[in-house]
């Protein structure tokens, strides 16, 4: 039976504001702007600030199953493009891969090699684009080596660029020192490394030199070409896992990986490779899930945000964490979710936001193929729509998913005011078109909440917001309709209203009423709860953010605990500050609907509670006063206290020495675009079959799994061929089956 409140709660959509507030010309379009267009489909988008608030963007022309020349434009802080209408050619040549990196001065640094089937596919050449859009290093670009499959870029902060590659031969790391004027400065080879193709990452420290990653080492190579960490070698335990790494700001760097445990792990370097978190890392996830996509941003104090696909629930999500310098989680045990609702979200992208949080980006299947963002602070909370804002409607826009390389970094970008500039291909017109969108930074208001601590005593309506924005918006610009408390509760229909200087700094403010009970259900127990307010003023976002003191009630289930479904757990709670006759226990598990658990509890006690059969990772106990059920439901009279975030989900992957247990963690990747690689275990060698069924249960393949043993396995099931659309996996074995669903796309 779902609970309600005596004043109605609703969730009005806000929209992420894509104009320029301090300018007149607002050229960034609701649905991205087009960068590169044509009849040819013009994919495999990357993008680097220019320095001013902009980006440049790179894409390659498709000619059939090659890229027939790579294309770059420059885009201004409004969305305008700045260069050669439909952009500068960099070269016609078919293109294998390419990376860019900002050259410091307004312009970018490309660095391609040819179409792998080409006879000098190893053959690294590299160019120069100054702000102008003018080539810099001779009409063809400049040729780096014949020995080399795979690289990095990294500007050297003086207009030059180090490149970290891998050497063909023999797999070993090569640094590459080309100059602002295109001159060879140095090269040095790692001989302690030893990678494959497309094993390397690379972050520039700060001081003219790189730091990068390879699958058993990190190494930095300072800017005269000396190797800096050589007394030991800096290994990082990631069994063989390239890592991601982000700038700690003070000459070191972050990395962060999944282990073959899937667990998230990220470790902090000094300048010196000195570690700076525990010896082995810290560890971010700890579920055993099915985690991948994982990307990362700095947090610019020398933190880091890190987001993932994750799979805890029946389908799948994007969650994130906060580690802060010291290397400490901020946020609750295995993260948040991005946002309310979605479907199928899946590879992130993280860019500081410059005020300690993140923008993070992702590919989201409601309303057909969509890219989403939310901007989250440091405190975990989020700032945007709590759906998510809505960056680029499709047909089938794709970012990360689309790239040739996989790596995150190269599809966003800050715009260096708070928001972020992303980039991606569509087919609106048919063929795929490279654009890019803007994420604009809310504008931060003062805002006032009062009372300062809840009082459990109190039997008012309504508590009480004022907000203030700055110049040159006034209170009368705010938008009332899209005002929200903690992403949930608009201000109360019929309760007044008023515009005035409650405060008395001689600015107007806007006051409006909230419902207390919705407010109170809203907030975490504790001595600092932040009550964050968002909305629209004028055509832009903001958010507010004010602390008040929440009573603790509840002692059981503490905030980051796992409930296994069906297990029976204790709900514990003391309520002192108040007496009443008896309390009711409520749960929610989105923090928006909230149902009855049991009624006619004392004051103090423990109730035993049979865990529902849900999977979420956001869920809450509350304490509360619960009058008689009428036609409409049960009424919440009053809110005693409310538990911390805890998570429930069946813990089917277990860590190594542990029997196996009967799991189906699903497609990878999800959607699908040629065949599904199904992820499952079996915890005996016993017959078991994979079946794949359309939405209307007629079977479209099936294979049978004999003796393949206990443990963890993939299969190939074959998706060539199936019309786009979602489908079911069904893992069955000795009188058991397991479901999962999936999306293929063409």
């Amino acid at each position: 039976m779902n609970l309600r409140l005596d004043r109605a709660l609703a969730v009005v959509a806000i929209a992420v504001a894509l104009l320029s507030p301090d300018t007149g010309r607002c050229e960034w379009l609701p649905n991205g702007n087009p960068v590169g267009t044509g009849p040819s489909n013009q994919q495999y988008s990357q993008i680097v600030s220019d320095g001013s608030g902009g980006a440049i963007i790179s894409w390659g022309l498709r000619g059939g199953t090659r890229t027939v020349g790579l294309m770059v434009q420059r885009l201004d802080r409004d969305g305008v493009a700045r260069w050669t209408e439909g952009g500068v050619l960099v070269t016609p040549d078919s293109v294998g891969f390419s990376k860019l990196t900002a050259d410091g001065f307004g312009g970018v640094i490309v660095v391609w090699n040819p179409w792998i089937g080409h006879p000098g596919a190893p053959r690294l050449t590299v160019q120069r684009i100054d702000a102008n859009g003018v080539a810099l290093w001779g009409a063809s670009g400049l040729p780096v080596t014949t020995n080399a499959l795979d690289y990095f870029p990294v500007a050297d902060g003086t207009g030059g660029v180090l490149i970290v590659s891998d050497n063909a031969t023999d797999s070993r790391v090569v640094i590459r020192h080309i100059r602002y004027d295109g001159s060879l400065a140095w090269t040095v080879e790692d001989h302690a490394s030893s990678v494959q193709w497309g094993y390397e990452t690379a972050v520039s420290d700060g001081a003219g030199g790189v730091i990068y990653a390879t699958p058993d080492h990190a190494q930095r190579v300072d800017s005269t070409g000396a190797l800096r960490w050589n007394s030991p070698v800096v290994r990082l335990d990631t069994a063989g896992i390239v890592p991601d790494v982000v700038t700690d700001g003070q000459g070191g760097a972050i990395f962060a990986w999944i282990d073959p445990r899937r667990r998230i792990i990220a470790q902090r370097l000094n300048a010196d490779g000195a570690r700076l978190w525990t010896p082995f890392g810290v560890k971010v996830y700890t579920l055993f899930n099915r985690e991948e996509a994982l990307a990362i941003g700095d947090d610019g104090v020398g933190g880091a945000i890190l987001a993932w696909n994750d799979y805890r629930g029946a389908t799948p999500d994007v969650y994130a964490q906060h580690v802060d310098a010291a290397g400490s989680t901020l946020w609750p045990t295995n993260g948040i979710p991005v946002c309310f609702g979605g479907s199928w979200k899946e590879f992130p992208v993280v860019v500081s936001d410059m005020k300690g949080g993140a923008i993070v980006a992702w590919d989201d299947l409601r309303d057909g193929y969509c890219i989403f963002a939310q901007d989250i602070d440091a405190g975990g909370h989020w700032l945007l729509d709590p759906y998510g804002g809505k960056v680029a409607q499709g047909p089938d826009p794709r970012s990360v998913r689309e790239s040739d390389f996989g790596r995150s970094q190269c599809f966003r970008v800050s715009d260096g005011r708070g928001g972020a500039i992303l980039t991606w291909a569509d087919r609106r017109t048919g063929a795929y078109d490279a654009y890019a969108g803007h994420v604009s930074a809310p504008v931060p208001i003062k805002f006032d909440f009062d009372p300062n601590t809840v009082n459990l005593n109190s039997s008012g309506n309504w508590v009480t917001g004022y907000m203030q924005p700055p110049a040159p918006w006034t209170a009368g610009d705010i938008d009332i309709g899209s005002v929200r408390v903690n992403s949930l509760i608009s201000a109360s229909p019929g309760a007044p209203t008023a515009i005035g200087d409650h405060d008395g700094d001689g600015t107007s403010d806007l006051m409006l009423k909230f419902d207390r009970v919705a407010v109170e259900l809203a907030l975490d127990a504790g001595g600092a709860v932040p009550v964050i307010v968002t909305g629209r003023v004028g055509s832009e976002a903001f958010f507010g953010v004010d602390t008040i003191r929440v009573p603790s009630v509840i002692t059981a289930p503490a905030a980051g605990t796992i409930l296994q479904p069906a297990a029976v757990t204790s709900v514990s709670w003391e309520v002192s500050e108040v007496v009443v006759d008896s309390v009711a226990i409520l749960c929610s598990f989105d923090g928006a609907t909230w149902t009855l658990v049991a009624r006619a509890q004392p004051n103090t006690g423990n109730y035993q509670w049979t865990v529902p059969d849900v999977s979420c990772g956001q869920a809450r106990i509350a304490v509360a006063l619960v009058a008689a059920p009428d036609s409409t439901g049960e009424l919440i009279t009053e809110v005693l206290g409310t538990s911390g975030r805890f998570s429930i989900m069946d813990l089917t992957v277990v860590d190594s020495g542990a029997r196996p247990a009967f799991a189906l963690r699903g497609a990878v990747p999800n959607p699908a675009w040629a065949d599904f690689h199904v992820d499952f275990t079996l915890p005996d060698s016993k017959p078991a079959t994979v079946a794949l069924y359309d939405v209307s249960g007629r079977q479209v393949a099936s294979r049978s799994i004999g003796g393949s043993g206990a443990g963890r396995h993939v299969l190939v099931l074959g998706g060539r061929g199936l019309p786009t659309g979602i489908y079911l996996i069904q893992l069955t074995q000795n009188g058991r089956a397991m479901t999962r669903r999936a999306a293929f796309m063409h």
